[in-house]
């Protein structure tokens, strides 16, 4: 290949080809282009990513127990309607949901791969439409349910990252045949938290510079909100990345990218 369109064609041919993203590298390095470190460096990141069978079972095991525990509340809720009453408090379920969700949050943090902040860096300044097709992050969502509102939910662990799916007619958007489902591949954390809470597995840009929780809005609402509203909630309080990246999108007169 001798010029980048046939890369890029290669690469939305084969994502998890990483041989193919570093001869790209070379090439681009030739030119002189800087987002040949960018690519070296996450091709690392990818072969470096290790999740043990230990972890991946235990929060199978957790994630399954938890989702039960939930069912088990929504029950509760409707026999208690179904009988014109009131919803009595569990105290034992409650308090086991609350150990679980504790406990997964744990985990979670353990398995979360640190991004190295030069690779942060480089993504932050890069175009996201070309990041889109090249990059290699990890999917969340994965299992959620919109069911259950606004309460923080922890993902199923996805065996799966974005250069593992199938590319789509979007660049943005890739499809798991595992599960049969759509993912999203978000490059600021007011559309990662706007799929997130629509129940939507995403692909975060490895430019975001996460933190715990940090797809819940910050905002609440008395009543229902407006879509306006709920925008501006998942623009609140978003990382420094993210929010240049919303600025810009403003500047030019753009819609916000749903997709």
């Amino acid at each position: 290949m001798s010029d980048e369109r046939g890369f890029l064609t290669a690469i939305l041919e084969r994502p998890d080809d990483d041989a193919t993203k570093l001869v790209y590298a070379d090439w681009l390095e030739e030119q002189g282009d800087p987002r040949a470190e960018y690519l070296r460096l996450m091709v690392k990141v990818r072969q470096e990513r290790v999740v043990t069978p230990e972890q991946r079972q235990r929060h199978k095991e957790l994630s399954a127990e938890l989702a039960e525990l939930h069912a088990q509340e929504r029950q509760e809720f409707e026999n208690a309607l179904a009988a014109g009453g009131s919803r009595r408090e569990n105290p034992v379920l409650q308090r086991r949901v609350k150990e679980l969700e504790v406990q997964l949050a744990d985990l979670s943090r353990q398995i979360r791969q640190r991004i190295p902040a030069r690779l942060q860096e480089l993504a932050a300044a890069l175009d996201t439409n070309w990041l889109a097709v090249v990059s290699d992050p990890e999917i969340e969502g994965c299992g959620k349910s919109t069911r259950d509102g606004w309460r923080p939910r922890f993902d199923f662990l996805c065996d799966r990252t974005w250069a593992d799916l199938t590319p789509t007619k979007d660049n943005s958007v890739r499809h798991c045949e595992s599960c049969d489902k759509n993912v999203h591949f978000c490059d600021t954390l007011a559309d990662a938290r706007e799929h997130s809470q629509e129940g939507h597995c995403i692909a975060v840009d490895l430019g975001i510079i996460r933190r715990e929780n940090d797809l819940i809005p910050t905002a609440m609402f008395l009543g229902r909100p407006t879509r306006a509203d709920l925008r501006e909630s998942y623009e609140e309080g978003v990382d420094a990345v993210s929010q240049a990246r919303l600025n810009a999108r403003k500047k030019a007169g753009k819609k916000t990218r749903r997709r």
